[in-house]
């Protein structure tokens, strides 16, 4: 008897944080001009994006995603788009404070820090966003995110949060992915 379901597809998620070495930018196309067989990539994680204290001041590691500086990843991230490679960007991390900025009952307070956040997600034309949250946070506040981001860019749109071991020891290190 046949499978019922098609064999799993392997995946390869590249989180790419480092975007320039010593001055120089450092490219993600050999994702695409190396062989497969080599790199293989299925999936693009860019990272790492920071909704700091005041609404709309996010950044990609230490600059505004709009900066010059990030006009040759976008590109490029476009290209391995073209490729059929998916590209998400990393939301939080070890940097405090994205997260406690999502969550809680203020309505208002959510839609000031969600709203640029929806609308720099629209304008680089992400696949998705992986929500890293190394501190604390509620589960109606991440659902109420996942919720939102479900509902403004559609089923297609991926969400993903993966626990690290620290975070499923145990012994007060609990975080909802890190």
């Amino acid at each position: 008897m046949p499978p019922l379901q098609p064999p799993h597809k392997p995946r390869v998620v590249l989180y790419h944080q480092t975007h320039y070495h010593q001055n120089a930018y450092v490219s993600v196309l050999p994702l695409l001009t190396e062989p497969t067989s080599i790199i293989g990539v299925t999936h693009l994680i860019l990272a790492a994006l920071h909704l700091n204290a005041e609404p709309g001041d996010i950044t990609l590691n230490d600059d505004p995603p709009s900066h010059p500086k990030h006009a040759p990843l976008w590109s490029e991230a476009r290209i391995l788009q073209a490729a059929g490679i998916p590209v998400l960007a990393m939301l939080g991390g070890a940097a405090k404070g994205t997260f406690v900025r999502l969550d809680g009952d203020d309505e208002a307070a959510f839609e000031a820090y969600y709203t640029p956040l929806r609308d720099m997600i629209r304008l680089h034309g992400l696949d998705g966003l992986d929500l890293d949250v190394e501190e604390d946070m509620s589960l109606a506040g991440i659902i109420r995110l996942i919720d939102r981001l479900a509902a403004d860019f559609g089923a297609g749109f991926l969400i993903t949060l993966a626990p690290v071991a620290a975070a499923l020891r145990g012994r007060g290190e609990e975080h909802l992915s890190g």
